[in-house]
């Protein structure tokens, strides 16, 4: 009988040691890039093998998106979120015969953690009624604020230092008496601190 509960008490806990979780930090071999993944015990020493190493990986903010044929990546971000407001600020250096920075900020408003669609327009300091709204600066130019456009948050992750957002926009810059200037194919992966 002694023998008998023993077998039961070791399988138990070999059972509970076989279902235990690892978090770990993957990096594809192809790509370089980087992912968070939950895997099983028989699994971790191959990832350990290969390079893979134990808890979650750093997030790096990333933002990109197409401005009148000139392709813009971020590289300086500022984020900061009050209530449900939400701000972003994405800096990039244009390198040419100067360097000019191009800074887009843009504003969320009802931004609750959760993937949602937010839609630009002109905020009401320009005569508008949007409390979401973007603003592209580049040294002696001048842009409008958003006549319209879309902000789409696919995917939220929670985090212990905040939530990482992923997903897309498109916006108009412009409006009555200006020329169109579009923002296209946006591309976010953005921190938002707690």
């Amino acid at each position: 009988m002694f023998l008998f509960l023993l077998t039961i008490i070791f399988t138990g806990c070999q059972k509970g040691k076989l279902d235990q979780k690892y978090t770990i930090c993957h990096t594809d071999p192809k790509t370089g890039l980087q992912e968070t993944l939950e895997i099983d015990i028989s699994s971790a020493q191959y990832h350990y093998d290969h390079g893979d190493v134990e808890g979650e990986c750093p997030h790096i903010n990333s933002l990109s998106y197409d401005w009148v044929g000139t392709p813009i990546n971020a590289e300086q971000f500022t984020i900061e979120r009050s209530g449900k407001l939400l701000s972003i600020r994405a800096v990039d250096i244009l390198y040419g015969a100067t360097q000019t920075p191009v800074t887009l900020t843009l504003k969320i408003d009802g931004y609750n953690s959760k993937p949602g669609t937010f839609y630009f327009g002109t905020p009401e300091s320009w005569g508008g009624n949007s409390t979401t709204y973007a603003m592209f600066q580049v040294p002696a130019w001048f842009y409008p604020p958003s006549r319209e456009g879309v902000f789409e948050i696919k995917e939220v992750k929670k985090k212990k230092d905040g939530e990482v957002i992923n997903g897309s926009f498109s916006i108009t810059l412009g409006g009555q008496g200006f020329q169109d200037w579009p923002l296209t194919d946006g591309k976010f992966s953005l921190l938002i601190p707690k």
